[in-house]
């Protein structure tokens, strides 16, 4: 029989799309100390269908021996669309993660739980939309440019393909302030930190010029300037990702955060997120806008 804390655990797959058994604990199931719990509830929701779940199929340092990774089931969004009575379930991404790209995609997941939380310390501050890099624009379509939203073509060879992107909005007063993130979750300590400057500068620039975060994601912003995320790593590669980006084109864009600083009270207010010119500032800035 499904419990109410059941729904809510499918609803987070379905949110942040792929989980481990730990963070699925951390969210729902604070006091089950051990995990038993937590697995039972899982295998439940599993061998229903209600969620899909996949090998790590690599040893983690963070997570040991390989883990299962939770992901949303067709079966399981149409009984949310049903419970919740809310049909955008239906559209949710239900595709089996590439098992080589699992990690990088539950880092991710974590930057949006870690985002949601912090939000929810502050009142007047509010998320108004995700985008994934798997959120549809026309599901019948073939081309990634015109199947999902994110992927911005810009020219025959420029893309602009970011992991995620949101929308904040900041009450001021009466005064509402919505700004464009995007969001890059780097977690390569080897590959060199101006190879992916090279790669990742021209697209954001594009997007900036041509205002395609307003034209193309978030119609309703009204905060000119998109600020880019960069979440790192360590803070060492934090520091080389910010000289990498200092001389490229719109530099200003970026602001980039170690992820051993980054935390539910550290995301929006505390001054961890550098600049290009090495400053650190808070995402949310007082009396204003983002």
């Amino acid at each position: 029989m499904l419990q109410l804390r059941d729904i809510e655990v499918i609803s987070s797959v379905v949110r942040y799309y792929t989980l481990t058994r730990a963070q699925i604990n951390r969210l729902h199931f604070p006091t089950d100390s051990d995990g038993r719990i937590t697995r039972k509830r899982l295998r439940v929701l599993h061998e229903e269908g209600l969620i899909n779940r996949t090998n790590m199929q690599v040893v983690n340092p963070a997570m040991g021996a390989p883990a299962y990774v939770y992901f949303p089931s067709s079966k399981g969004c149409a009984f949310l669309a049903q419970e919740l009575k809310d049909d955008r379930f239906l559209s949710a991404c239900t595709r089996t993660p590439n098992w080589t790209h699992l990690y990088h995609w539950v880092e991710v997941a974590q930057t949006h739980i870690l985002l949601d939380q912090a939000i929810v310390k502050f009142p007047g501050v509010s998320k108004i939309e995700w985008i994934s890099e798997w959120t549809l624009l026309n599901a019948d379509e073939k081309e990634p440019e015109k199947r999902f939203k994110l992927y911005t073509r810009l020219g025959p060879k420029l893309v602009c393909a970011p992991d995620a992107a949101f929308l904040l909005q900041r009450l001021v007063e009466e005064d509402e302030f919505r700004k464009v993130f995007y969001l890059e979750q780097d977690r390569d300590t080897t590959e060199n930190a101006n190879r992916v400057a090279a790669q990742k500068c021209h697209g954001f620039a594009s997007l900036y010029e041509r205002r395609m975060h307003v034209a193309r994601h978030f119609p309703i912003a009204n905060v000119d300037k998109f600020t880019v995320l960069f979440v790192a790593p360590s803070p060492n590669r934090r520091d080389a990702l910010c000289k990498a980006f200092a001389d490229k084109p719109a530099a200003k864009l970026y602001r980039f955060v170690s992820q051993t600083d980054l935390t539910a009270d550290t995301f929006l207010v505390a001054p961890i997120w550098y600049s290009c010119a090495g400053e650190p500032t808070s995402l949310l800035k007082n009396g204003g806008a983002t």
